[in-house]
């Protein structure tokens, strides 16, 4: 009996404040109870936070831009960057997919993002951002500091060609053309000094074909050592080289570096060498004396005067 009465005391209680609303709003008692008892829709938890801790998938950095009314979709695609490992880019859809002209980067592991002005238009004005309340915040720390810290160290050297010597890693980046004489000079001070380093082959000076570039320095990247230091170094012509499957991204990687590298006001001519200190990168344009010496201390982990070659 008391259990009973306890029971009508709680309903009789609830009831009066929801009567009195049901007379000011016109509403019926069953109704106001459905309203106040079952929660809104909302959107899933992930979505309230994506890119916050990173973006964990294509579809996440989708959902991200669609949010904010950028893409739709038809035009653009969203692809682990072949460039750099912990980020991911956007990639232009077409018969052939080319790496999309302005240049975007979501971080994998934290709330950073690359883009251009506010209005994504101007490809050569890079801003870094951070990801906040579902916007983008233009960050504190400078773009050229985050390329050199968090982007250069994670450039994907499985798409180069590797040159080494004496089975010391390489941990620098040369990026070079076959027909360009400062980049002969410094290939072949390196293998005089035997200089373990990546090389990134690029277009042409004298062939203005983008098209028939790439396919050039794919082909070149596929030949390997061999034939870049017998070009390089003994003026061999190259002979007979052909594409290989397993570097087909390697030209969406090449363009995104460049970009990367101008854009950060790091690269302004041939050859460009990207060397990587214990703090940060370095990146040199230009032939340098000192650079067979500064690649040598780097590769084995020792100081280098990166004063030497400025």
């Amino acid at each position: 009996m008391k259990k009973q009465l306890f029971k009508l005391i709680i309903a009789c209680s609830l009831a009066i404040p929801l009567l009195a609303l049901s007379e000011t709003n016109s509403i019926s008692l069953g109704d106001l109870f459905k309203k106040v008892t079952q929660s809104p829709v909302a959107q899933p938890a992930e979505d309230a936070k994506l890119g916050e801790n990173g973006f964990k998938s294509p579809d996440e950095v989708k959902r991200f831009l669609q949010g904010l009314g950028w893409f739709k979709g038809e035009v653009i695609d969203v692809i682990d960057s072949p460039a750099f490992e912990g980020f991911y880019t956007l990639i232009a859809k077409g018969s052939d997919d080319v790496w999309w002209p302005n240049g975007m980067h979501f971080s994998k592991t934290d709330n950073f993002v690359i883009g251009s002005d506010s209005n994504f238009k101007n490809a050569h004005q890079k801003i870094l951002y951070e990801v906040a309340n579902q916007k983008l915040i233009p960050s504190t720390q400078s773009y050229e500091t985050f390329v050199k810290t968090r982007m250069l160290p994670k450039i994907n050297h499985g798409l180069f060609i590797k040159i080494t010597y004496n089975s010391i890693e390489p941990k620098a980046y040369v990026i070079s053309a076959a027909d360009c004489p400062f980049c002969r000079k410094l290939e072949k001070n390196l293998y005089k000094a035997k200089v373990s380093h990546y090389v990134l082959p690029d277009y042409s000076m004298t062939n203005t074909d983008t098209q028939l570039g790439r396919a050039r320095d794919i082909q070149i990247v596929c030949g390997g050592e061999k034939p870049w230091i017998d070009k390089m170094v003994n003026n061999i012509p190259f002979k007979n080289l052909e594409a290989c499957t397993e570097k087909y991204d390697y030209y969406l990687a090449k363009d995104e570096i460049h970009h990367v590298l101008r854009t950060a006001k790091l690269m302004r001519g041939f050859p460009t060498t990207i060397l990587f200190t214990e703090s940060e990168s370095a990146a040199f344009s230009g032939y340098c004396d000192a650079i067979p010496k500064l690649i040598n201390k780097t590769n084995l982990g020792q100081t280098a005067n990166l004063n030497d070659c400025k």
